[in-house]
């Protein structure tokens, strides 16, 4: 019952994001920092974010990482509190984690679709 809880929470959470029109994108520059790298502001790339992000298979887990995210992103919105989500790269995968201990890996064709939007030169 507690696992349902938390997925009806993130589900909210993710779902209150989908009227969101920018995508904040922000890099690691060092150990445990972050600048603003991007703003995605196309509405077709925010929502193949999105829908990335909301098809993803989120499990339930602490994900004990071996280093800080490489990416942090979020899609904000004026009504509610944005969800940060934390992007790790490894090779072909990307590793998602946000609040409440929700993990997913996106397979390699899903992970390229979302770092063409989180790191494309502008």
């Amino acid at each position: 019952m507690k696992k349902l809880v938390y997925i009806l929470i993130a589900l909210f959470l993710i779902t209150g994001c989908q009227t969101s029109t920018t995508l904040e994108v922000s890099k690691r520059t060092g150990e445990t920092e972050y600048k603003a790298f991007r703003t995605v502001s196309d509405a077709k790339q925010v929502k193949r974010a999105l829908r990335i992000v909301e098809s993803a298979k989120w499990e339930q887990m602490k994900a004990e990482m071996t280093r800080p995210a490489d990416y942090q992103f979020s899609f904000p919105h004026p009504e509610a509190k944005a969800v940060l989500y934390e992007c790790w790269v490894e090779g072909d995968s990307v590793l998602l984690t946000h609040a409440d201990n929700m993990y997913a890996t996106l397979s390699a064709q899903e992970a390229k679709k979302l770092l063409a939007i989180l790191i494309e030169e502008t």
